[in-house]
């Protein structure tokens, strides 16, 4: 019997005997190298795309460097000359050696790379790169000498150890060996680069872990080169050309090759662009596609590297079998493109209960691994019908007409896009093209017959692929921006709300949408007059089609408003991305004498002039010029600039990887001059207090002064500069209580003191903030928050608290920047106004003359008066300028209702006075314009609309009326023609359902008023309902409308608000009557108690009078 020491003893002995002979493979020594390999391929590769962006001319030129560089090393054993002899250093260190150290030496260089871009840069001018022709040329340049050198190194590598293996074990079988061990290479290649992007980079970031890697190889190096002479002086390099060489194909062959290997390329794209639908798009979304691709095309080599012993016919009759891979490659496609419902259901169900961020990642991450992995299996099987099993290897997939054909078709599908070419199309035409190309090969091989369930299945993926253009518009990224990338319906899915419902939990409705070089864009109709812009799913940009109705977006207000309000004289700026266009506007109304506007999207900029510029074009002012650079070039080719605004793309995305890197922060601060300030847009909507430390950290280290402002919910404005002044400057309160400012300010209802009120972290709170929490600098080569913020995001917590707890303590208001400035106290008496405007908003429930007497009383018990010089009589106390136009608002407002007949000219004097922005005034100046129109409908019911729109739309978050918002849908009802679009019309109405369920809900939480007005809302909002509800049935019919589900959206009204609204109703009849009965009892007792007093009395009385005789006595009036 064994005791368990000796079990423990045995088990020991066999798991380092096991250890031993692991260690000792020649196959676990290639599958090591490659994973150490894969590190580094992964750091140079990031570094590249963090440096050089993500668009579509740097795709491009990236991936033209990459195959030129694999097919100079695959073809490298096709040369037609042999060398005798080696040169020296051949001689002395091996030929996988030398290209291991040259990988380790380039990573190690990285920091240093970016110089040779800049020294490439220089030999263009920046007008010729304005042409995406020229841009690509440039990013080929820069790929060659980024990527180049490491793609060959890399390929070299496997080929000269497995070469040299192959000569030292086996010579009989030399090239079945070579062909297993360059597929343990790259399957420890892909292994590396999947364990390092999910595991490694995330803790500790790529530059750390390929240097562990790169000491790893260099010690590996240094024990081969001190133990293996004997594989050193077997070096030959061309010897092996048998190795390498597959068998000579005609020209028609390479092209079939090629044409196949294209389409699969197109397909390659166009699934990983779908794949951002249904998820943000990450880093991992277009790694994972690829390495997709490469697990696939490991298994197809595994797969031929067991038919090596098959005889020649068996090895036939499987490579016919294998061509119709293409086919089902192409049918497999199609069924992702059917199963969209069913990843959307299962995007929702996963995203509403699963709680654990890894295995939300690997689920996802497999889903694409497994739609993309079939492509790389049918790649390397379409290669058996031409040559033999043995023949076909890593190496030899990397030939020109391969991997060229591979490179062309993914680079093709992605420049059809922008020219307009939809994406439904273009997967048709792939899917087409690989059963066009399957039959083609097919009829010319065909010897064999199959079995009915290989027929069976071959016709039913032929006719599924031949219904392809049916079946792609299964898939629409418009239900998937509105499905998977909103937190309300995940919310209305845990609460059990029907899918179909789902959909019309708000007003959104879709406008368009149109593919452009980095995402699938949508623009969406909300509140009637604002599109919303998104990009894969995700808000990039809101626009307001009329600011006098609606009002803009404040995060991309205050982007612009605050550095062009910090410096003292901004003349020339630059404003990197305009998604939505409405910072141009913004930036415009400052007295800049140069906005230099660099957004590399065209169909972005296409858009704002259909939108927020259509009504007051930018383009027409001659300060205003456009650039067609990426931001990275537009920096390094640009003029010193006074500002430089950085609006880019959310920060988990991938496409946003190269705007967040210390290297992008030191060229904004070398475009800027000695004054010049930077500031950036970061979103952090679902992150904890690290990334924003990182982030932070990582702009301190380019500039010398750096300050935070909380400019919207999980937003921040990152300001930096590098002048002696700092960030807050002197001056700021005076310029920004100029015309301009106050303008830009006023589109969003504010006045010039909101932002004052706004809670900012300076530079000195942020030393200290980052000893407590110290943040790690985010560069081109670590890669820090391109793998973590995919994580954050994705990490249940209240990561609301974490971030407070960590930086309210060190919080201020901007006030405290201006504190010294405000001597007057016009500060202090400003945030007074603005906290009875608040609170009358919120109080007068429809009420116009509320603040009446508010503002009276401001201006007759508390005027302002101001010290002004008159000439010829000296000092003079006079009014306030603001005290004096609020008189004479009064005074014309009291005219036009006193008026009989209102006139235009009498509303046009009265709404003079909205303009510049009084918290006193302004907003309640258009609740008495429309008091004022609705006493002649017919005549001004375009003006009554649009200024009880502006109330709806401009009102407090805690506003509740609701007289505004049912007289509005009783205009747009019994007045269509005020809204000439019809479109229009029905996302206004739209708006007001939401408005006023919103309202309801905020209603059922605070309750307004008496019992008989909260009736009187009640019934107004029904019969505005029903209204509305009677306009649905004809926007069904229109051709603009009729894809909208306006049945669903009514049936959604009619749970969450009518069906409330009428249960509301009775339980206020009810109450009413209950006070009526209460009111009856009351008045009951009442008459008993006073009964009982006046018995009470007149007991007291009698007793009294027994008491007293003479009160008892009758004296009659004697009878004259």
């Amino acid at each position: 019997m064994f005791g368990r020491h000796e079990l423990k003893l045995f088990f020991s002995r066999q798991l380092r005997r096991l250890l031993e002979i692991v260690l000792h493979s020649l196959s676990f020594r290639l599958f090591l190298l490659g994973f150490l390999l894969g590190p580094i391929a992964l750091a140079i590769f990031h570094h590249h795309q963090a440096t050089v962006g993500q668009l579509l001319p740097a795709r491009t030129g990236g991936l033209i460097a990459i195959a030129l560089a694999l097919a100079w090393a695959a073809s490298r054993g096709f040369l037609p000359i042999t060398f005798p002899r080696r040169g020296w250093l051949q001689r002395v260190i091996p030929v996988w050696i030398q290209a291991t150290l040259g990988l380790v030496l380039w990573v190690v260089l990285l920091p240093y790379i970016t110089g040779l871009h800049e020294l490439i840069l220089k030999q263009f001018s920046s007008k010729s790169l304005q042409s995406s022709s020229i841009q690509t040329v440039y990013y080929s340049i820069v790929g060659l000498v980024s990527l180049g050198f490491p793609a060959y190194w890399l390929v070299r590598a496997a080929d000269a150890l497995s070469g040299d293996l192959v000569r030292t074990e086996v010579n009989e079988h030399g090239r079945v060996q070579y062909q297993r061990y360059l597929l343990r290479y790259g399957t420890g290649l892909v292994s590396g680069i999947v364990f390092t992007s999910l595991l490694f980079a995330p803790l500790l970031g790529l530059q750390i872990v390929a240097w562990c890697s790169a000491t790893l190889i260099v010690v590996v190096c240094i024990e081969r080169l001190v133990q293996g002479g004997a594989v050193q002086s077997l070096q030959s390099p061309f010897r092996f050309r048998a190795l390498l060489q597959d068998e000579r194909s005609p020209w028609t062959e390479k092209i079939w090759q090629m044409a196949v290997w294209a389409s699969l390329g197109g397909m390659i794209f166009l699934l990983q662009r779908m794949f951002s639908q249904y998820m943000p798009g990450t880093i991992y979304v277009a790694s994972f596609v690829w390495i997709g691709f490469a697990i696939g095309f490991l298994w197809g080599v595994q797969f031929i590297a067991t038919r090596q012993g098959d005889t020649h016919q068996a090895q036939e009759k499987v490579a016919s079998l294998l061509l119709l891979t293409l086919v089902g490659a192409s049918a497999w496609s199609v069924l992702w493109m059917l199963a969209s419902d069913g990843l959307i259901a299962g995007s929702l169900w996963i995203s509403a209960y699963w709680s654990q961020a890894w295995l939300i990642t690997l689920v996802r991450l497999c889903c694409i691994v497994l739609a993309v992995a079939p492509l790389g299996l049918t790649a390397v099987c379409t290669l058996l019908t031409s040559q033999q099993a043995a023949s076909i290897n890593l190496i030899s997939c990397c030939r020109w007409h391969r991997i060229g054909g591979l490179v062309v078709g993914c680079i093709a599908v992605q420049w059809l896009l922008t020219e307009g070419i939809t994406y439904v199309t273009l997967v048709t035409a792939c899917q087409w093209m690989l059963l066009s190309l399957a039959g083609l090969k097919w009829a010319q091989t065909w010897k064999f017959s199959y079995s009915k369930p290989v027929v069976v299945g071959l016709c039913a993926s032929v006719l599924l692929v031949l219904a392809a253009p049916l079946a792609d518009r299964m898939f629409d990224s418009g239900r998937t921006a509105k499905y998977l990338f909103s937190s309300d319906v995940y919310a209305a899915y845990r609460t059990g709300t029907d899918q179909q419902e789902l959909g019309v939990l708000n007003d959104s409705r879709l406008l368009k949408q149109f593919e452009g070089e980095s995402a699938t864009y949508t623009v969406w109709s909300q509140n009637g007059l604002q599109q919303v812009i998104r990009a894969d799913g995700l808000p990039q940009g809101i626009s307001s089609l009329d600011s006098r109705i609606i009002p803009e977006q404040t995060a991309e207000i205050l982007l612009t408003v605050f550095p062009l309000s910090l410096h003292r004289t901004p003349h020339q700026v630059m404003l990197l991305g305009a998604p939505s266009g409405v910072a141009v506007k913004s930036c415009l109304q400052f007295p800049v004498q140069q906005l230099t506007c660099v957004e590399p999207e065209k169909v972005l900029l296409d858009l704002s002039r259909e939108s927020s510029w259509k009504m007051q074009s930018p383009e027409e002012d001659v300060r205003f010029a456009v650039q067609d650079l990426p931001p990275q070039l537009a920096l390094e080719k640009t003029e010193p600039q006074d500002v430089i605004i950085s609006n880019p793309p959310i920060s988990l995305l991938g496409r946003s990887t190269s705007y967040f890197t210390l290297e992008f922060y030191q060229a904004a601060a070398g475009a800027l001059n000695e004054e010049g300030i930077f500031c950036q847009r970061f979103q952090h909507f679902d992150y904890g207090s690290q990334p924003l430390c990182d982030i932070v950290a990582t702009l301190r280290s380019a500039f010398r002064s750096v300050c935070t402002i909380q400019s919207a919910q999980g937003e921040v404005l990152l300001i930096g500069s590098n002048s002696e002044a700092g960030v807050d400057r002197d001056g700021f309160l005076s310029r920004l209580r100029k015309p301009h400012s106050r303008q830009a300010l006023a589109s969003l209802g504010w006045d010039w003191a909101v932002p004052l009120e706004i809670f900012q972290i300076d530079d000195e709170a942020w030393t200290e903030i980052l000893e407590q929490q110290p943040g790690r600098i985010n560069t081109a080569a670590n890669g820090r928050l391109a793998y973590t913020l995919p994580h954050e995001m994705l990490r249940w917590g209240n990561k609301v608290q974490e971030l407070q707890s960590l930086t309210l303590p060190h919080s201020d208001t901007v006030y405290a920047w201006v504190e010294d400035e405000d001597n007057d106290h016009q500060v202090s008496h400003r945030f007074k106004e603005l906290k009875s405007m608040r609170e009358l908003q919120v109080t007068s429930n429809g009420k116009y003359w509320t603040y009446r007497p508010v503002v009276r009383n401001q201006v007759q018990q508390k005027p302002r008066t101001v010290i002004q010089q008159v000439k010829g009589e000296g000092q003079q106390e006079r009014l306030h300028e603001e005290d004096r136009r609020r008189l004479e608002y009064f005074k014309s407002l009291g005219s036009a209702f006193q008026s009989h007949e209102l006139t235009v000219e009498q509303l046009v004097e009265v709404e003079q006075f909205s303009q510049p922005y009084d918290p006193l005034v302004t907003y309640f100046s258009h609740m008495e314009l429309a008091a004022l129109c609705k006493r002649e409908p017919e005549k001004f019911s375009g003006e009554e609309l649009r200024h009880l729109l502006y109330t709806v739309f401009y009102g407090a978050s805690q506003d509740r009326s609701i007289k505004n918002i049912a007289r509005a849908t009783t205009l747009l009802v019994e007045y269509p023609e005020v809204i000439n679009d019809e479109p229009r019309r029905a996302d206004l109405l739209n708006a007001m359902l939401q408005m006023m369920k919103s309202r309801w809900m905020l209603r059922g939480q605070m309750p307004v008023g008496s019992l008989g007005l909260s009736q009187k809302d009640v019934t107004d909002s029904l019969e505005a309902i029903e209204l509305t509800f009677a306009e649905f049935d004809k926007f069904a019919a229109h051709p603009e409308l009729k894809d909208y589900p306006w049945e669903d959206r009514q049936h959604h009204i009619e749970r969450f608000l009518v069906s409330p609204l009428r249960t509301y109703r009775s339980q206020l009849s009810i109450a009413q009557a209950k006070r009526e009965h209460d009111r009856e009892t009351n008045e009951a007792q009442d008459a008993n108690d006073t009964l009982q007093q006046e018995v009470k009395a007149d007991e007291a009385r009698q007793a009294q009078e027994k008491t007293n005789p003479l009160s008892n006595a009758v004296f009659e009036v004697p009878g004259f």
